[in-house]
């Protein structure tokens, strides 16, 4: 299979073409704790990629990863 490369958090990587099991990215991006692997998207919103997903690699694309934490609502006091 043709290799591709692609981006996380800025670094290029070499993985197969095709369909690509979550946990094979996040392996690769040695996601741990909170952390989440994001799809960057062009003006618009970043996706988040779970372990379980499945994504078709094509070439560049690029991942960023975010510490999957949800931000509370805080009211000013």
């Amino acid at each position: 299979m043709a290799k591709r490369k692609i981006f996380i958090d800025g670094e290029k990587h070499e993985i197969d073409a095709g369909l690509i099991p979550g946990h094979t990215l996040h392996s690769i991006a040695d996601i741990s704790g909170p952390q989440q692997l994001l799809l960057e998207r062009d003006s618009d919103i970043d996706v988040p990629i779970l372990a379980d997903d499945h994504i078709i690699i094509d070439g560049d694309e690029r991942f960023s990863i975010g510490d999957g934490r949800r931000q509370s609502k805080q009211t000013p006091a």
